[in-house]
């Protein structure tokens, strides 16, 4: 059965043809030649233990296996080839020198091992069968624990022989993987498995072939598990699995599978670069950062790590990281022509120029990256709001371009505003956030606008709707309280009871989010203005609600000016006797006007 996530995991593969196997390299050999099998001495805090182990599972598998299929190579030719290289046979085989006796020897397996003793003093071996045509085809073998070094070799030969029964069906797997027969793969795979029911190697093949067959990303994950299971650091089932949890959605899960995998060979650039994008790809920029960081400044001339690295460093807003390592390409401009390099470049440097209060740099970078990419809305976009002064210019020629563009409409909006024109300022702003209800700043515009043309209903619901669209709150409250004093100061010229009641809203909404003294007292001075007025017209009106309203009133009033009264104390003071004098008379009204 295939799934959705199948042809990413083909495509991940194909990209990634280093690790992937090294069909193309290796398994031009032919089925049945004989294998050659190096076992370098083991490594150990014993040596003389390490060595005496690693000679007994010489003899041991010079004894016991098929030299038809396998050879083992003689550790006299190793240790003639060692002394006459000015190596110390005694001491244990470093890696690079292991790879020198491999390419010597032509070796096509080699045992690594370690021996050391138990907490009870008994003898246990360490090791795992490693192919040198990809060495990360690994097979960790059964530890070997025994009374004495000879039994503990003993039960380790034995174990390697058991773990080479699945190498004819593993070779057959490789020869079908690389003639694209796939079905014939997974039957050689399993075929291997069920000779070496632990079998990590035959089943990293069987890996391959399922997902270039493009099998469901939960079967492809079970056969990763099962190599994780007997080798937790196991390379195709640690990427096995990242690719697996990706196209299924787990991002988590993914993440930790691709870190995993970059630290069995942090060092390796080509991995890291391979886990850099899948994190990317999987939505795990934090993640990403550090390893690219890292191998970008072990590797500084690497242009291609550089522009990963400023991809990544954008992604995560780490806005100096872009501007240095933007700096490093752009400045590298006859080497650009080797990487994939496009119209986003300027972006992030433009952007991140921007964001680090540099704006002089942001213009001049975007005006280069317009000259270059003159058909890029983004980057017209950037360009624009950048230089702004130059609006009558770019604006108009921007929005016959982009006529879809929210932003560029924002502009528009802001531009109609400055021109007094508020109604094409309103019709503009509507529309933007049409394109765009997340637009940043977006319904506070729209607000100011409304309010600006008498629609102190419509302003006061934008207000709410910024709120609703992740709005800053600290903005809204500010432009709730610049409305409400606007209000405020123009009911104090007509002294009518609706015009305070219209800013009452504004002042609650802006204590509410941001609670400043300012906002407070005028709160309370409205409420005043409010109870007076009412207490006023009762007795007129024989109203029993603006008797109400105006004993509702006096509450909030004494609360907000007490409260906000370090702006004004004077004119604190004086409204609060006037408070005090009004509160009996309301009481009586309310008594009075209100029998029933």
């Amino acid at each position: 059965m295939k799934s959705a996530g199948l042809p990413l995991l083909a495509t991940a593969i194909a990209a990634a043809s280093l690790f992937c196997g090294s069909a193309t390299r290796v398994l031009a050999q032919q089925e049945f030649t004989k294998q050659m099998l190096l076992i370098p001495d083991f490594e150990g805090p014993n040596r003389g233990l390490a060595k005496k182990a690693a000679d007994v599972v010489r003899s041991q598998m010079a004894r016991g296996s098929n030299k038809r299929e396998v050879e083992i190579v003689d550790q006299g030719d190793v240790e003639t080839m060692l002394e006459k290289s000015g190596f110390n046979t005694d001491s244990s085989v470093m890696p690079s020198v292991r790879k020198t006796l491999i390419q010597r020897f032509r070796a096509d397996e080699y045992l690594t091992g370690v021996v050391d003793r138990t907490k009870e003093g008994q003898v246990r071996i360490v090791a795992r069968l490693i192919l040198t045509r990809d060495e990360h085809m690994q097979q960790p073998l059964p530890a070997a624990i025994a009374g004495n070094v000879d039994a503990a070799a003993t039960q380790l030969a034995t174990s390697l022989r058991a773990a080479r029964g699945q190498s004819m069906p593993q070779r057959r797997c490789e020869n079908a993987l690389r003639d694209g027969k796939l079905d014939r793969a997974m039957v050689a795979a399993r075929e291997g498995i069920a000779a070496y029911p632990r079998s990590t190697i035959t089943r990293a093949c069987l890996l391959s072939a399922m997902i270039n067959s493009g099998v469901a990303a939960d079967s492809i994950l079970s056969v990763a598990r099962q190599i994780l299971e007997v080798d937790p650091v196991n390379f195709r089932g640690l990427e096995g699995a990242a690719l697996a949890h990706d196209a299924i959605g787990q991002r988590e899960r993914a993440g930790e599978m691709w870190s995993r995998l970059v630290a069995t060979d942090s060092d390796d650039v080509a991995l890291v670069q391979h886990v850099v994008n899948a994190l990317m790809s999987g939505g795990n920029n934090k993640i990403a950062e550090p390893l690219i960081s890292r191998a970008a400044a072990m590797h500084p001339d690497s242009l291609q790590l550089v522009l990963l690295h400023s991809r990544v460093a954008y992604a995560n807003r780490s806005w100096r990281a872009v501007i240095k390592t933007s700096e490093q390409l752009l400045a590298a401009d006859s080497a650009l022509s080797s990487l994939t390099v496009d119209s986003t470049l300027f972006l992030r440097l433009a952007t991140a120029y921007k964001a680090d209060s540099q704006p002089v740099k942001a213009v001049s970078v975007a005006a280069r990256g317009v000259a270059a990419y003159p058909k890029d809305p983004k980057m017209y976009l950037l360009y624009t709001q950048l230089v702004r002064a130059e609006a009558e210019a770019t604006l108009p020629r921007g929005l016959a371009l982009f006529p879809k563009s929210a932003e560029l409409l924002v502009l528009q909006a802001q531009e109609a505003k400055r021109a007094g024109n508020s109604k094409d300022a309103l019709a503009a702003s509507a529309k933007a956030l049409e394109l765009d209800p997340m637009l940043t700043h977006g319904y506070l515009q729209l607000a100011e606008t409304q309010a600006v043309m008498g629609m102190i209903d419509s302003a006061y619901a934008s207000l709410k709707k910024a709120l609703a669209h992740k709005e800053d709150t600290a903005l809204v409250a500010q432009a709730a309280l610049s409305r409400g004093n606007a209000l405020y100061k123009a009911a104090n010229v007509t002294k009518s009871r609706d015009d305070y009641v219209r800013a009452m809203p504004f002042f609650m909404l802006a204590d509410t989010l941001r609670p400043t003294p300012q906002s407070k007292f005028l709160r309370g001075a409205t409420a005043l203005s409010i109870a007076q007025s009412a207490a006023s017209d009762a007795p007129k009106l024989k109203s029993c609600d603006l008797s109400k309203m105006a004993e509702d009133m006096l509450p909030v009033a004494q609360l907000g000016i007490s409260q906000g009264g370090s702006i004004a104390p004077d004119a604190a003071k004086q409204y609060l006797d006037y408070i005090d004098q009004l509160v009996p008379i309301v009481q009586s009204q309310v008594k009075a006007l209100c029998k029933n």
